[in-house]
């Protein structure tokens, strides 16, 4: 239709041929026109949105950037554009470095608490307990009973306790409570039971130190054949 506003004043204009044209495109009358255009520009969204989407999961969550190479010279739009860069991984294996470091630097404080502790366990055990020491554990108590000539050794048990949680460690035969009482010296030969019993609100982690040392279970068994020590280590 060479004239539409004609066509519309005087249907002779065109006739038939020209009302065909008219009504069975789309695009020659102002509803068909309006609802192609919203499907062209929804098509053209949803693409610019899905593209922006991939360029998401290729640098891993991190938008790149691309440099204008050349612009309109009139309305100073960018028209085409240079490679994109991706600093997604770079920025990205950052991330996981410093983040992580705060969690990294717990796990190594944790650990040197229990070293720290294990040392000044040995420390006081050189002091008290060792052969040059303050009590060299032997020689203590008197006769055995019956009237024997010879004398009873006794070795100490000195029961430390770590971590960030509470307890009491108790032994059997009776002589520790710890609690309170956290050393006592038993008979050579003495089969002690150590048990670790956390307060309300702690766990018994594991032992530290000694024949026990990184066992789990809240019973600990020791042979008294020496001077020994252990830690139980509450959380």
């Amino acid at each position: 239709v060479a004239n539409i506003e004609d066509f519309y004043n005087d249907f002779s204009q065109g006739g038939w041929d020209a009302w065909f044209v008219m009504t069975q495109n789309d695009v020659n009358n102002p509803y068909g026109a309006f609802l192609e255009t919203q499907i062209e520009l929804d098509e053209r969204l949803a693409q610019a949105l899905g593209l922006q989407n991939m360029r998401l999961s290729w640098d891993s969550g991190f938008l790149g950037w691309s440099e204008c190479i050349r612009e309109d010279p009139d309305t100073g739009e960018c028209i085409e554009r240079g490679p994109t860069k991706t600093p997604g991984k770079v920025i990205e294996s950052q991330l996981e470095n410093v983040l992580g470091s705060g969690v990294r630097q717990l796990e190594l404080a944790d650990e040197f608490d229990e070293l720290v502790a294990a040392l000044f366990s040995q420390l006081l055990k050189q002091i008290f307990s060792s052969a040059q020491g303050l009590f060299n554990g032997t020689g203590f108590g008197g006769n055995a009973s019956g009237g024997g000539g010879g004398g009873i050794t006794l070795y100490t048990l000195d029961v430390y306790k770590s971590g960030t949680g509470s307890g009491t460690v108790i032994s059997q035969p009776a002589g520790i409570n710890c609690g309170s009482t956290c050393a006592a010296s038993f008979p050579d030969g003495a089969s002690v039971t150590l048990t670790a019993i956390p307060a309300i609100g702690s766990t018994f982690t594991k032992w530290f130190g000694g024949a026990c040392s990184n066992q789990t279970s809240p019973t600990c068994v020791l042979p008294m054949t020496a001077v020994k020590n252990t830690i139980a280590i509450f959380d």
